[in-house]
């Protein structure tokens, strides 16, 4: 029940936004591995947009290539 999880008060986090950099830095990331009844899995996230907070520029990927 949302009412037991009150959500938390909105507040800019000056340092991240004040950064020259693109969010997230992989466009794929490998977050997870484990192994399910002997084989062995990953979660892979894919990131095809990324924001640059300092410029406020927005980079959209149309075209993303990756190996497993």
């Amino acid at each position: 029940d949302r009412e037991d999880y009150p959500t938390p008060p909105f507040t800019i986090d000056r340092q991240f936004y004040s950064q020259n950099v693109r969010y997230p830095e992989e466009i794929v990331q490998i977050t997870t591995t484990g192994v399910i009844r002997g084989v062995a899995v990953a979660r892979i996230e894919v990131f095809p947009i990324q924001y640059n907070p300092a410029t406020r520029q927005l980079t959209a990927h149309s075209n993303i290539k990756f190996k497993i």
